[in-house]
């Protein structure tokens, strides 16, 4: 059984193929892009998973998604709230 892993829900995105008993490829989507903070579906990243385990999409039977992408969300807004307004971080305030 091949199932595929997604975390597309920052700004790291990236994807991870595994079989019944080990890893078959894993990459982020920035190395591929070679573009810092590359965000959203991990469409190359995928794709060259399925590349070095030699499968087609039709090969995996699971597709899995972190369980709290709102929270995951919502920490990536304080991320780059942050950023964007510097003064806020010494306040202690989390997003």
């Amino acid at each position: 059984m091949l199932a595929l892993g997604i975390w597309a829900f920052g700004r790291d995105s990236s994807a991870v193929l595994v079989d019944d008993t080990s890893i078959v490829a894993a990459i982020e989507e920035e190395k591929l892009g070679r573009a810092t903070g590359m965000g959203g579906i991990p469409r190359m990243a995928i794709s060259r998973c399925l590349e070095q385990g030699n499968a087609k999409i039709t090969d995996v039977e699971l597709a899995a998604f972190p369980c709290r992408p709102t929270l995951s969300a919502l920490r990536e807004a304080g991320f780059r709230l942050r950023n964007v307004f510097p003064a806020l971080a010494p306040l202690g305030r989390t997003f």
